[in-house]
């Protein structure tokens, strides 16, 4: 665990608590004081701490938690653009007091900090040589300065705040009036903890919401911190106590480590009793189709320990590949050397999906499209819009589905295997989803007629057996489109002429320095002769006279067995189990609806697929010949 110990970055992981319950109290005061929980579907996605005190449970179908607490108030909060709103809030106010912004969200409620540089320019505001280990004599009243806002607090560096683990135990801390010899890194630490105490304070007191935070030198052990006390409360833990503190916890605690790594090393250490089992508490999908299904899905209890004693790093290449098997493997002895990547302030594509039990008829498909869409705008308003105008806009819209499929016999196919196959459809966003003046509904509607539903139908051929739905904003520009949905369909034939639809793994920026000719040689690669019959096809079936599906065939995606969903209905950005962001060909083959295989160019290093790098590379000829 020597890389961890000898770390010397500072992260601080901050964790909203009862997050959803915490917007629904400040909306409604009256909650407080009684036991309530927020509904989604049939099942409660989280409680207040005086509902579990009554034995109500987070991820709890809806009947069980009402047994177990006949009182429980009820909130619907299917609806995430309050919860949206408020995340986006708190994200922007620890941004803007963080030198260097680094700050990168994690879901909705939590957020990982990187104050390092922080913590080194007031170590040496103080006198600090750069030697962590030297020791050093303060007065106990020292004053932090927020560079990034002029803000200031005081505090004793011979203190900390809240809980510290270190080799003298797990223990609060207790007013010192002494002035012995610490060493810097001491300091560095105690200092650290106030910084976690003020950031938590500006959090209450500016936008009212509690919070519980960890304080470690890397991502893994300061969210592990930030879990043992709370609610309201921050742990400070200290790298000599790591590998203590790590053996006995069960390895899903630990951030990279999930279900399917998980279940893996379950079933290699011979462990699984039944391979079908999984636990209930992977996602609100898996827990949706146990409940329906009525099976018990569970994991057993595997410690770090347990792995550490009885697994080698030859057996976790083995099982999990060159590229995934080392990260783990350092995961599991404590190594974590994942920076914390900030967050920009609009993030890259915007994404929603619901996933359910199963949908056979196009009419049910249309309905949950309907409601899918509406949230899809919120969210793009959200992300998107400030006061009455948006400041960017996507400019591809992306379906995608997971269909079960039939077996030989005509019978559905099973959820196994199916779980992360998906298939997507890209299309230009119309730009009548941004038009302010018409409301979220009508645009929606819309949406679903004019754009949604012709994919859906290129997409899947009853029968089918649908299991999800995902709409995804992506390619953000700062030019408003200029083409309307009725205008688009209007122009027939000459839309996809005169304007090539850009390949989703073409970078806008690359895009829009092609030649015209060039953009359309690309989209005519991207295009196959068989599928485009079948899409004029059924563009007429359903009376338009054009479309602006991009008519490539539809796209398999493998699953990576280390890339985990967030749950149902919230964003669905992909994030690698390691903690680590995507690589560009995971990006590709997740987000794609292309050719799957890749290719880098060696002439400006951008990544593309294989098929349109002989047309990038004539580009390149191009320019140089220009440029003689």
């Amino acid at each position: 665990m020597s890389s961890s110990v000898n770390d010397q970055r500072v992260i601080i992981q901050t964790d909203i608590d009862f997050f959803y319950g915490q917007v629904e109290e400040l909306e409604n005061p009256a909650l407080k004081g009684q036991p309530f929980g927020v509904q989604q579907k049939h099942i409660i996605v989280t409680c207040n701490y005086i509902a579990r005190g009554k034995g109500v449970r987070k991820l709890q179908l809806l009947g069980d938690a009402l047994k177990a607490c006949p009182e429980l108030a009820i909130v619907n909060g299917e609806d995430l653009a309050r919860y949206r709103v408020a995340s986006k809030g708190i994200f922007h106010l620890v941004r803007s007091l963080v030198t260097g912004q680094k700050v990168e969200r994690l879901g909705l409620d939590e957020l990982f900090i990187d104050v390092t540089d922080m913590m080194e320019a007031h170590l040496t505001e103080l006198g600090w040589n750069g030697d962590p280990d030297s020791t050093t004599v303060l007065d106990q009243i020292q004053t932090f300065r927020i560079p990034s806002n002029g803000q200031s607090f005081t505090y004793n560096p011979y203190n900390w705040i809240g809980f510290k683990i270190d080799n003298d135990g797990d223990r609060m801390s207790q007013s010192s009036q002494s002035q012995e010899r610490l060493s810097w890194r001491t300091i560095k630490y105690h200092a650290a903890s106030h910084l976690a105490a003020f950031i938590r304070n500006q959090i209450k007191e500016r936008l009212g919401f509690t919070c519980s935070a960890g304080i470690a030198t890397s991502k893994i052990f300061s969210k592990l911190a930030a879990d043992i006390h709370k609610p309201n409360e921050q742990t400070l833990l200290c790298p000599d106590k790591y590998a203590d503190f790590l053996e006995p916890l069960h390895i899903r605690k630990i951030m990279g480590i999930g279900y399917q790594a998980s279940r893996t090393l379950c079933k290699k250490l011979g462990l699984m009793k039944d391979e079908n089992q999984a636990n209930e508490e992977d996602t609100l999908d898996d827990v949706d189709e146990a409940a329906q299904e009525g099976e018990a899905w569970y994991l057993p209890e595997l410690t770090v320990s347990y792995v550490q004693q009885h697994c080698t790093l030859q057996q976790f290449l083995e099982w999990f590949g060159d590229r995934h098997g080392p990260v783990l493997w350092d995961l599991i002895h404590g190594i974590d050397t994942a920076q914390v990547i900030p967050t920009p302030l609009i993030p890259s594509q915007i994404s929603i999906e619901d996933s359910f039990r199963v949908c056979k008829t196009m009419a049910d498909a249309t309905s949950r499209l309907h409601d899918l869409a509406i949230d899809f705008i919120k969210r793009l308003e959200v992300e998107l819009r400030v006061k009455d105008e948006f400041v960017k806009y996507p400019t591809t819209l992306r379906l995608t589905t997971r269909n079960r499929g039939l077996n030989e016999d005509g019978t559905w196919r099973d959820s196994k295997g199916v779980r992360d196959t998906r298939i997507s459809k890209s299309s230009r966003m119309p730009v009548d989803v941004f038009d302010l003046s018409r409301s979220i509904a009508e645009r929606a509607n819309a949406l679903v007629e004019q754009s949604l539903l012709p994919m859906l139908r290129h997409l899947v051929k009853e029968p089918f057996a649908l299991t999800l739905l995902n709409i995804a904003a992506a390619h953000l520009s700062t030019k408003r489109p200029a083409i309307s949905i009725q205008n688009l369909f209007a122009k027939g034939k000459s839309a996809l002429e005169h304007l090539p639809l850009r390949p989703d793994d073409i970078d806008e920026s690359t895009w829009s320095d092609l030649p015209l000719d060039i953009q359309r040689e690309i989209a005519q690669h991207h295009r196959s002769p068989t599928h485009d019959h079948d899409n004029i096809s059924k563009i007429e079936e359903t009376s338009f006279t054009s479309t602006t599906i991009n008519t490539g065939p539809p796209t398999t995606t493998p699953p990576l067995p280390l890339l985990k969903r967030k749950r149902s209905n919230e964003e669905v950005d992909y994030d690698d189990d390691t903690g680590f962001a995507p690589s560009d060909y995971e990006s590709m083959v997740l987000l794609g609806d292309g050719d799957e295989t890749w290719d880098t160019c060696s002439i400006c290093g951008k990544a593309m697929f294989t098929w349109g790098m002989q047309a990038h590379r004539l580009y390149h000829e191009k320019e140089a010949r220009n440029q003689d």
